[in-house]
């Protein structure tokens, strides 16, 4: 099931295509997933559609791609997807955990909100950028390894109360409450860093590691 639409003052069209339950915007080089309701256990995000004979790869995960998914326990992400949008897996309850690309950009706002059987998010090292309240009611969330942040947004990790180990070298702007109520969490990132002086300002232990990724077991 395939319908047009114009992009709005852009000149652009673009397609929508349906396939296996899973909906795609195509656009002149690149594919956009939009909905995939009926999405259940593991679900692997393909790294291309096909349409008219041409592959487009797919790029981003639109704003409640797979929103409200309670059915749902594993998604692979493929490398290609840069970024995730605004609730994109929020209340996912089943979601267990996600395998991300290396060169994932950015997690949008509330992407994983109330995912509160999330406990693993693999390959996040590349990520420069977590909206607020991407991660925040993920209550079995255990661990993240990031590289570095440019922004690390407000409520980002709030009411992950099971939360032991944050690892980032630094996060160049960070917002409020980014660790409420995951008292347990321990920042392991860079000596004098401001994510350093964030968790001494908040009363978060601190434990001091490279200025290059890390990962701890």
């Amino acid at each position: 099931i395939r319908d047009y639409y114009a992009s709005r003052g852009l000149g652009d069209v673009y397609k929508r295509q349906r396939a296996d339950g899973v909906t795609y915007s195509v656009r002149t080089d690149s594919a956009v997933l939009i909905s995939a309701p009926e999405a259940v256990g593991f679900f692997a995000v393909p790294a291309y559609v096909i349409s008219d004979g041409v592959r487009y790869p797919v790029t981003e995960l639109a704003q409640g791609a797979f929103e409200d998914c309670v059915a749902l326990t594993g998604v692979r992400i493929p490398d290609g997807v840069r970024v995730l949008g605004e609730g994109a897996f929020s209340g996912c309850t089943a979601l267990e955990w996600v395998e991300m690309p290396e060169e994932m950009d950015a997690l949008g706002r509330y992407v994983f909100s109330g995912c509160t059987s999330l406990s693993s998010v693999e390959r996040a090292a590349g990520l420069r950028s977590i909206e607020a309240s991407a991660f925040e009611g993920c209550f079995a969330l255990r661990r993240i390894v990031i590289g570095r942040l440019d922004s690390l947004g407000d409520r980002a990790f709030a009411d992950c109360t099971e939360l032991l180990s944050f690892v980032c070298a630094e996060a160049s702007v960070i917002g409020k409450d980014v660790f409420s109520s995951a008292s347990s969490v321990v920042l392991y990132t860079a000596a004098g860093s401001a994510l350093s002086e964030y968790g001494a300002a908040n009363g978060l232990k601190t434990a001091a590691v490279g200025a290059e990724p890390c990962f701890i077991s």
